[in-house]
């Protein structure tokens, strides 16, 4: 633009000295004739500048691409050679090896349960809550379970399995005090306002809505960190398995690492003392003693991973993304141990049962003094009392998340993730490849 404007200027200049006959009509076509010439440079200098920011926005491109490419070309090169042709002995013994852990078995609290990590229903029997025996949240689903749970007889199914609710066994003695008090209500003929019942049946409520959110809102945060886990270990296997220069004895070892993460993890913040059986199945004897050994196991898993991934020669872009799976594993782990550690207000849960409590005391006072006969006294407050209360307790029960979750189910799939990434059962023929691989 400046140059336009300055061309302007010295034509609209020389128009006035010819005008003016300062310069003759030849000096007028030189000087036309110049700077013609003169703009054709500074096009092409013009041009030149173009092409040359062209130029470098491209090398840039490709200098941050290039890292990216390749690793696509290990992750080429590397299925390939671990998935084409005979599997490595030391990944057969790795298959081998978890093969025993599936058929182990492995004591827990002082009992033995017969191949704890090959049974589908594991978490159903080493659990310190009660188990419901109709649908449950300890298990994972499959479509059978969500058939089974969405049938339209269920209504007709919960009724049938009432007695044997879980919430109904844990409120079985508070409720038979309740109908005791009832009748010593009703013997002393005590009574109140029904208004004192309602005054206080709101922020009972909004103190009951506090407790069941934040309650669900732990264990919807703690089954995120195990399915973020189970995520970031299958990240962490896949980015090995795409690292030819990874030898398959390291590889091998670094899928057993990641295989006790997930039950490392579940011991943790189980209270069990299995961990060590299963670390003497999958690891040499001096590493499972080192790790076993740890105040906590699953961080020194991390650490061994990290050293025998450190110097591999792997690319940048490979290296950096194996640290992040591992940092964010370890996160995981440090959000898990969060919950674990801080329950959420003793404080208000106290508060919260004493409040409900003292109002179901008040209710036969004051259905006595709006003249409710016994029985129908009865029956008012006992079901009152099982659906505020069963509220409360359903809120104990998944408090502490890692009681119920399935994390027997959620290791194993880690583990056999992780597996089928870094040890596949079942490679895949390199002539079925070759035709689309370059």
């Amino acid at each position: 633009r400046e140059n336009v404007n300055r061309r302007a200027r010295a034509e609209e200049n020389r128009r006035g000295r010819t005008a003016s006959g300062e310069i003759t009509p030849g000096e007028t076509a030189c000087g036309r004739q110049r700077a013609g010439d003169s703009a054709r440079g500074e096009s092409v200098r013009e041009t030149m500048a173009a092409f040359v920011v062209v130029l470098l926005g491209a090398t840039s491109l490709a200098t941050r691409l290039a890292p990216r490419l390749a690793v696509h070309a290990d992750l080429r090169r590397a299925s390939l050679v671990s998935m084409g042709g005979e599997p490595d002995p030391a990944i057969a013994e790795t298959r081998r090896l978890l093969n025993d852990l599936w058929k182990s078995e492995v004591s827990t609290s002082g009992s033995v349960s017969p191949s704890l990590y090959g049974d589908a229903n594991a978490d159903q029997t080493t659990l310190g809550v009660r188990i419901s025996r109709d649908s449950t949240i300890t298990k994972l689903w499959a479509k059978e379970d969500w058939v089974y749970h969405m049938n339209q007889f269920r209504y007709f199914r919960h009724i049938v399995f009432w007695p044997r609710s879980t919430v109904v066994r844990a409120l079985r003695p508070l409720i038979a005090c309740l109908a005791c008090w009832s009748v010593v209500v009703y013997r002393l003929q005590c009574s109140l306002p029904l208004q004192a019942l309602a005054l206080s049946a709101s922020p009972l409520g909004l103190l009951l809505a506090f407790r069941v959110n934040a309650a669900t809102a732990r264990f919807g945060e703690a089954r995120g960190q195990w399915g973020r886990a189970v995520l970031h270990a299958r990240d962490a296997a896949a980015i090995i398995n795409a690292m030819p220069t990874v030898p398959p004895a390291t590889r091998a070892v670094c899928c057993r690492l990641l295989c006790c993460f997930g039950w490392a993890a579940k011991a943790s913040l189980r209270g069990e003392d299995s961990l060590h059986q299963v670390l003497e199945t999958l690891l040499p004897p001096a590493m499972a003693a080192w790790v076993d050994g740890r105040r906590k196991p699953t961080l020194g898993l991390l650490a061994l991973l990290r050293q025998l991934t450190a110097n591999t020669g792997a690319t940048t872009a490979a290296a950096q993304g194996l640290s992040t799976c591992l940092s964010d594993l370890n996160a995981c782990f440090g959000g898990m141990e969060r919950l674990y550690s801080t329950p959420l207000s003793p404080t208000y849960m106290r508060h919260t049962t004493r409040g409900l409590l003292l109002w179901l005391a008040m209710m036969p006072a004051g259905l006595f003094g709006a003249g409710v006969p016994l029985m129908q006294t009865l029956v008012a407050v006992l079901a009152t009392a099982y659906i505020t209360l069963g509220i409360e307790e359903i809120g104990i029960q998944i408090e502490q998340p890692f009681d119920c979750l399935p994390l027997h189910g959620l290791a194993k799939a880690l583990t056999l993730d992780v597996l089928d990434e870094l040890c596949p059962k079942h490679p895949v023929p390199l002539e079925m490849l070759e035709a689309y691989v370059p």
